[in-house]
């Protein structure tokens, strides 16, 4: 019968009687064993430690790629976890001058300021903890300020106390005398009746602006309210607005009134009478002395 191979590549087989196709013709004609498929497998049970995927044009799958760092890893769950970033190393603030003078052993001082409305108590304070000058006046009721300072080379906190000057807070005022260390007694160097009330303040009777038909048991004197609510404390005695004294304008205001600024010689006749550890002159404007009488309030 006519075969559709060559001659070269049949035999005749005796035991059957049949024309054979040599061994390399057969090996030829069988099918190409072809792998076994793999086992369909979710991404959830795929191990880290299988082999990458074998793509088209050779090169890795992406999410197990390492030699190619242009091919950035994708967010599969076979891709490797990323190593934890160590926590940011801390450091502690700078300590500043008023932290350290907040530690214990740094010695406090309370300071507490008294005298007339309008004298500049609430300037002096204002001036000397800021460095600034109030543009306006407003009364005050209390108000406290505190301020960090060197002394002889010592760290001081000091807190000071801005009480009410006028007569309606008479009996609130000596709320804030107790464990108090310095009194500040403050007069205007250009209202001598503001002088006049450190020793003898004018009784309501007399006063400009009585309240009616209510009787003030109060003492009638900065000295002596202070005496009888915070005796044995050390008193200086304030000569405030110092840069007024030679106005020329507050001159001749109080030439009309008939009256003069206190002289430094009657402000010392004073301090001493009262008993005042000393008497200093201040201006809260320009800042004149202004460092010099509360340093003598701390010693």
């Amino acid at each position: 019968f006519p075969s559709p191979f060559p001659q070269h590549l049949l035999r005749l087989n005796p035991r059957s009687h049949s024309i054979d196709l040599f061994p390399a013709a057969n090996a030829a004609l069988k099918p190409a064993r072809l792998p076994a498929p793999a086992p369909p497998s979710s991404s959830n049970s795929s191990s880290s430690n299988s082999p990458p995927l074998v793509v088209a044009a050779g090169h890795l799958d992406k999410s197990t790629s390492t030699a190619n760092p242009s091919i950035l890893p994708t967010a599969t769950d076979d891709a490797p976890a990323r190593p934890a970033r160590p926590p940011p190393t801390t450091h502690p603030p700078p300590r500043s001058v008023t932290a350290d003078m907040a530690q214990p052993g740094v010695q406090s001082l309370k300071c507490v300021v008294t005298g007339d409305g309008a004298v500049g108590k609430t300037c002096l304070l204002i001036s000397y903890t800021t460095n600034a000058f109030p543009g306006e006046y407003i009364p005050t009721v209390f108000d406290n300020y505190s301020a960090s300072v060197m002394v002889d080379g010592k760290p001081i906190s000091l807190g000071l106390w801005d009480t009410a000057g006028q007569e309606d807070y008479d009996r609130l005022r000596p709320l804030s005398y107790p464990q108090t260390d310095v009194f500040l007694i403050c007069f205007s160097i250009v209202s001598p009746p503001s002088f006049d009330n450190v020793k003898a303040k004018v009784p309501v009777a007399d006063a400009p602006c009585p309240r009616d038909g209510i009787a003030d048991d109060s003492p009638l004197q900065w000295y002596p309210e202070i005496d009888h609510h915070a005796p044995n404390i050390p008193i200086i005695l304030v000569g405030t607005k110092l840069d007024l004294r030679d106005d020329t304008a507050t001159l001749e205001s109080l030439r009309q009134k008939r009256m003069e600024p206190v002289s430094y010689e009657q402000a010392l006749v004073c301090a001493r009478e009262i008993k005042a550890y000393k008497y200093l002159e201040c201006s809260a404007l320009t800042q004149r002395n202004l460092k010099s009488v509360f340093d003598e309030a701390i010693r």
